[in-house]
This record gives C-alpha cells, structure tokens and sequence, in this order.
C-alpha cells in the first residue's frame, strides 16, 4: 500500500513536501474492520481507500450446487426444526455414502439433485419437506412464509391431488410484512409530495424517515391490539379500523383519535404522542398538511399494513426466525469459502441440532450418542451449562 501511495504521489505531485499520514477524516470503520487513505502534510495529494483487512473468499461452487430447506413447527414456544431437506449437485463417491437415484448420479453418491436441477426451486423442496412429513403423519394446516415465497402452492397442490386431506391456510411473515410496508412507503412517489420540507432532497431524506416510522407505528399498533384481541380475530379488526384513521390525524398534527382509539399513542400529562417519542421524526418537528390529497395518501399508506386483507394474511402473527436463524447457522458449519462435497448432510444435520437443543445442549447429547458421555460436576459440564439454550 505504501509504495502504491509514493509512487503515485511522485507522479501526481513530483515537488510536493510535507509527512506522509493517516487522513483520518476519511476513515471508515466497521466493528474491528477499516478503510484508510493517507495524505501528505504540506500537499493536496490524497490516495485512494485501502481496505485493512482481508476478506473471506468464495468458491463458485458451493452458492450454486448446494442448499438446505427447512420447515419449522409454528405449536410450541421453541418453534423447533421439524424437517430439514439438503439438497446438491457435488459428487462424492465413497464407501459410507447411501444409494441414489438421480440419473447421473445413480449407485452411491452424495449427489441428490441433476446439475441442470435449479436448487431455487423452493416450491419443489417444500412439497418433498411436506411429503415427509405426510409419511411420520403430520399434515399441513396454516404455512406462515416469507411475502414472496412459493412454498404455499406445494401445500396447495398436495391438497387438491389428494395426497392431503387439510386444508392449507396461508399466513406471511410479520417482519417480512413491516420490511415490505417500509419498501412499499418509501418508494410511493406521492408521499414525497406531501413531505413537509420545501427542497426537493429535504423532502426526499423525510420520506425516508416517514417510512421506517409508518412501518413501526403500524406493526406496535397492530402487535398490542394482537396482546389484546387474539381471541377475537373479528373485535380486533374492528378496533384497528380506528386506529388507522386515528394514524392519518396523528401524522397531520391531530391526536383526537389517538387518545380513544390508539394503542400506543395518546396525549397527555405523563405521556407523549408518537412522534414526539419516534427515533425518526421527533427531530423534524414533523406535521403534514391536512387535505384530502394527503389524507388519502395516508390512508393508503396505513391500509398497505391495517387493511382488512393484509390483517387476515397476519391475524397469527407468525414470523420465520427460527428458519432464519437456522440458515445463519448453517453458513457457520458450510461457510461459503469451502466446498463440502462430502458431509455437506451431516454439517447442515448439526446445525439443525444446535438450533433445536441450544449449543450446550447438543454437544451433551452428540457426545452421549457418540459413547463418550461428559461427566457431571467437571470443569466441561459446568461450561456447557452455560451456554446451554432453554
């Protein structure tokens, strides 16, 4: 880096003095990871931004031939990994490995899928994760997933060919559905209008704001009054029917409504109203002009999230973290900078136990099963204590 930087302050600036130093208003860091430019004391020259760290490579193989599906149970509090479903198209022929009838690949491999096969076809691994799980006796009835998932469709085919005999119900993820909401505001070219800045980027920077806080206001108005009426899907659609009007007035300056109707906002001495508590438009002195232009952009912004269709797709107010989570531990057992053609199964199958059992946990029972228990009361017992999951 130093010598890049000599030569090119020779060429740039040949008669240039001064030390050659860390520019460090131009520094960027992120956690323990920086980028640096150095500069010169007595000159103008600047250098380009040196990364300071080194970045985990990827093989070209391994995003494009391998991937895991799985299916998580919506009953119980720890939402466990009920199914799992690895699929890849990388060859390994060896003595452990199980019989497979992939044309290519027939006799034993460790490939499971054809190379032509697209490993993105998420509504063909959710039909063999729901076939499955049809052959151990459990059926499909309520699917909660991502807003642009296909995994749905599977569950609605296997009823209509007869193979199932529940009917699916289809609900979306809530964080998915507050993600989307903030996207849908944020790119309405109509809010922009109705900002209350007079330059078009100061407008454009309060849409942005407006947005994230939109979609936060909705999803804690539609999360308390689910505290209150999950027993009472139709009372609590009718409650929220008010709290979307009481939302257009509190964002016009009017918070009549908010104090009967709001579940999270209301005014008065020991109280603030929303905005006044928002990290994102408390410091804007945020009020839009009430008309009826604006009051029905507002409305349609509310509606997106507090219609009566979206509230029917979330009255279980699900989410897919617990799937999300297990793809975050997948990547730690099958980082994306090696290749597994091997055991790519048995490192996604250890993720799915860890997530399942809690790190501690799993390696009390691997250890157990493997015929080397780990004694109780010994240094190593008392630390996987510890970090044991509930």
């Amino acid at each position: 880096m130093w010598n890049e930087v000599f030569r090119e302050h020779q060429n740039v600036s040949p008669h240039g003095h001064g030390n050659l130093e860390w520019n460090l208003t131009m520094e960027e860091k992120w956690g323990s990871a920086r980028r640096e430019c150095a500069k010169y004391t007595q000159c103008t020259y600047k250098s380009k931004m040196f990364n300071l760290y080194g970045e985990v490579a990827s093989t070209p193989f391994q995003p494009a031939t391998q991937c895991a599906y799985t299916v998580a149970e919506n009953e119980t509090y720890k939402h466990s990994i009920i199914n799992t479903l690895p699929k890849s198209k990388l060859c390994s022929k060896r003595k452990h490995t199980v019989s497979t009838n992939v044309g290519e690949h027939a006799g034993p491999c460790t490939a499971n899928i054809n190379m032509q096969d697209s490993i993105g076809n998420e509504e063909r691994w959710a039909r063999e994760c729901f076939e499955e799980l049809k052959e151990d006796g459990l059926e499909i009835n309520e699917v909660t997933t991502d807003p642009d998932s296909s995994a749905y469709r599977a569950a609605e085919c296997l009823y209509q060919e007869g193979l199932t005999s529940t009917t699916p119900i289809h609900f979306l993820d809530t964080r998915h559905v507050a993600s989307n909401h903030r996207k849908f505001v944020n790119n309405l070219s109509t809010v922009c209008d109705i900002m209350p800045a007079r330059l078009k980027v100061q407008r454009t920077r309060l849409q942005s704001l407006f947005a994230s806080d939109m979609a936060a206001r909705c999803q804690a108005e539609f999360v308390q009054a689910n505290i209150r009426y999950h027993k009472s899907p139709d009372v609590m659609k009718s409650k929220l029917s008010y709290v979307s009007d009481a939302i257009v007035g509190c964002y016009c300056g009017d918070h009549t409504d908010c104090s009967l109707y709001s579940f999270v906002c209301s005014i008065s001495r020991k109280s603030q109203s929303w905005i006044d508590k928002s990290a994102y438009l408390k410091r804007h002195n945020f009020e839009i002009e009430l008309n009826e232009n604006s009051e029905n952009i507002l409305r349609q912004c509310v509606n997106y999230r507090l219609g009566p269709g979206m509230l029917a797709k979330t009255a279980k107010s699900a989410n897919t973290q617990k799937v999300e989570a297990l793809n975050r531990s997948i990547r730690s057992t099958v980082p994306v900078n090696v290749t597994y053609a091997r055991n790519f199964t048995g490192r996604v199958h250890t993720a799915c136990h860890k997530v399942n059992h809690g790190t501690g946990n799993s390696i009390v029972i691997l250890c157990e099963a493997a015929g080397s228990p780990i004694q109780p009361g010994t240094k190593v017992a008392k630390s996987l204590k510890k970090i044991r999951g509930p």
